[in-house]
């Protein structure tokens, strides 16, 4: 016996986000020259000259022209600065034009390693700002309950 399924309604699956990540401060676009040093996906040595996309006080957005694998850390030098910061590769794009964009994060927390002033986060607001339904707001928020 044969079954019927005219009758029935095919639903599209059920959409999932990703869970929204909150940054710890904000992307910059600036490019910057800058000598990455490590070793490649199959563990041969390389040092490339190269720019940033985006900084933030946190790592960066980088271009890279050779495979890096996440979680593995790197050498980047700051040629404005000369300073030095050991990073984890914490994101790889894919290829345009024989380079990708590689996101990389700092191993151990650098205050000025781009010599950049970095503006707050909307969501790290000072306790003089709040955020009431969507607006901001400087007028301190009111206790308006009775004790």
């Amino acid at each position: 016996m044969a079954f019927d399924a005219s009758h029935l309604t095919v639903l599209a699956p059920p959409k999932i986000k990703a869970p929204k990540v909150e940054r710890r401060s904000k992307r910059v676009k600036l490019s910057l020259p800058v000598l990455v040093q490590g070793q490649t996906a199959t563990g041969e040595p390389f040092r490339e000259l190269t720019q940033t996309l985006s900084l933030s006080a946190h790592g960066g957005l980088v271009l890279l022209g050779v495979k890096v694998q996440k979680e593995q850390t790197i050498l980047v030098e700051n040629l404005s600065t000369n300073g030095q910061q050991e990073c984890r590769v914490v994101y790889i794009s894919h290829s345009q034009n024989g380079k990708r964009p590689v996101g990389i994060e700092f191993r151990q927390t650098s205050t000025n390693f781009w010599q950049i002033h970095f503006p707050p986060i909307s969501s790290n607001l000072t306790s003089s700002t709040r955020r009431i339904h969507g607006r901001s707001t400087s007028t301190p928020l009111r206790n308006t309950s009775t004790p």
